[in-house]
């Protein structure tokens, strides 16, 4: 038994002989895909039926649910999006990857490894304190009037994050077992009642919602439960989109890269700084 196992949620097919080991693939929406050694989220204990609205999730659910109690940690990754660790003599973006080595020394020191912070997108996530409900996102005030109903402990996390102009992306994870536990309970618990008020309300039920809200809503929760000094946080790369990473050319972008290499902890201090720069020039 794998100490760690790191879920690839994939809904096409795609090349997977890349993945080292540690890393499985998990369909979802109760999809087929053909390839035998795939797991699928409408196994065991499951919501698959709901993926259309909870997007990678319904994964996230059924590892919560059926993955053995042996392993200790857990991770959520895309199909084509991946936590990274450059190295400069990488010959793809393959290579770079984390690997589950790499994730398992990082949680001895770590609690949970996330996406890097980046900014909000104006009247993207958010609430203002200036604006009247009227004006504001309704899926946010339904979510605040049940954080301040039903979940006081994340209130105050809530109102920072909610309220604040960063934020992590993707739905993307690598945690402590008993930290994965915890957090995935508690997204499922808050989003049955979002959906829940929607039923009650006859609005019409929007399909991804629930994914968005959640990949707001982990920052919550991770700012209510865990110290900053144990998120680490990691970058995070598209492999289908890898143009700021060209490994066939050589040049100031192979340089960047090496540098990025060999300052891990230098190129996340930049890009926070970058993050909050641009808030700043651009009044978010």
């Amino acid at each position: 038994m794998n100490n760690t196992q790191i879920y690839v949620v994939t809904h096409k097919e795609f090349d997977d002989s890349h993945l080292g080991k540690g890393y499985n693939v998990i369909t979802v929406g109760g999809k087929s895909l053909g390839n035998a050694s795939w797991k699928s989220d409408n196994t065991g204990e499951n919501v698959s039926d709901m993926n259309p609205y909870y997007c990678e999730l319904t994964a996230q659910y059924w590892m919560w649910k059926n993955l053995p109690r042996e392993v200790e940690n857990v991770g959520l990754v895309h199909y084509r999006r991946y936590f990274m660790n450059y190295h400069s003599n990488s010959s793809n973006c393959w290579d770079d990857i984390l690997t589950v080595s790499d994730a398992e020394n990082i949680l001895k020191k770590y609690d949970i490894i996330v996406p890097i912070r980046s900014f909000k997108n104006p009247r993207s996530s958010i609430l203002y304190r200036n604006l009247p409900d009227s004006e504001q996102d309704v899926n946010w005030l339904i979510i605040q009037d049940i954080i301040n109903k039903h979940f006081p402990k994340e209130a105050k996390a809530f109102n920072k994050v909610i309220y604040g102009k960063t934020q992590i992306w993707c739905n993307m994870l690598i945690a402590k077992r008993h930290i994965f536990d915890q957090y995935t309970e508690w997204i499922f618990n808050v989003l049955k009642y979002y959906d829940d008020a929607i039923a009650a309300s006859g609005e019409e039920r929007i399909p991804r919602v629930d994914g968005y809200l959640s990949e707001l809503l982990i920052l919550v929760w991770i700012t209510a439960h865990i110290s900053d000094g144990k998120v680490y946080y990691c970058p995070m790369e598209n492999i289908e989109d890898v143009s700021n990473l060209p490994y066939d050319k050589g040049g100031i972008i192979r340089i960047r890269r090496g540098l990025r290499a060999k300052y891990k902890k230098g190129y996340v201090m930049y890009r926070n700084i970058r993050t909050r720069l641009h808030i700043i020039l651009h009044k978010i």
